[in-house]
């Protein structure tokens, strides 16, 4: 019996800087080479992999990051809510995941 490949998307602020973003794409890279359809979108892309895209918010969306960053910094609630990943729910990686 074969399994069926699955379609997965990881979501990560970086996709090499810093040891979580690295611990991130090590896993990517373990999935796609067990043959499955394994995509990351990041907020800063510092590699060459085309299965890992940069999500931009543009000036708008990393401003309302900064803001939304500060509040709930002070609330000690750190990376609670970023503005600039509302559209991520429809971008097509997303979409066709599993």
């Amino acid at each position: 019996m074969s399994v069926r490949p699955l379609s997965i998307v990881h979501f990560s602020t970086a996709d090499l800087i810093g040891g979580s973003a690295r611990s991130a794409n090590r896993i990517h890279q373990g999935l796609r080479a067990a043959g499955h359809n394994s995509k990351m979108l990041v907020g800063i892309k510092t590699g060459d992999d085309p299965h890992v895209a940069m999500v931009q918010g543009g000036r708008f969306g990393q401003l309302a990051d900064r803001i939304a960053n500060k509040f709930s910094d002070m609330m000690g609630l750190q990376y609670l809510f970023l503005p600039s990943s509302l559209g991520l729910a429809n971008h097509p990686w997303v979409r066709d995941a599993d």
